[in-house]
């Protein structure tokens, strides 16, 4: 039975976390639109996509900065294999709102 509240919390603690952050509603629209969310990765400095992982890790390759991930997003122009993402705080979340604005106004 705790276990079970245990693996209850995380669950809740980590979709507040994302949503907090405009993660969840950004990912789902991310994967509504991959061909838009792939080219606002490349345009902005803010993204960092790995298609492989780096020999050494994700961490050791990424430019300095704090950066938050890894995000997992399957991209139909890498043969819909995941691709690993990264976003340098603060900046990735403004880039998530305006994205998700962006997309959801040309619906």
């Amino acid at each position: 039975m705790l276990w079970t509240l245990a693996i209850f919390g995380l669950i809740v603690a980590w979709y507040l976390f994302m949503r907090k952050t405009g993660g969840l509603s950004f990912w789902k629209v991310a994967s509504k639109y991959p061909y838009a969310a792939h080219e606002m990765f490349q345009e902005q400095d803010c993204w960092h996509v790995f298609t492989e992982e780096p020999e050494g890790g994700y961490r050791a390759s990424l430019p300095p900065g704090d950066w938050a991930g890894p995000f997992k997003l399957f991209l139909p122009m890498t043969g819909n294999r995941p691709v690993t993402i990264y976003g340098k705080v603060p900046e990735y979340e403004e880039a998530q709102k305006e994205f998700v604005r962006r997309m959801t106004q040309s619906i």
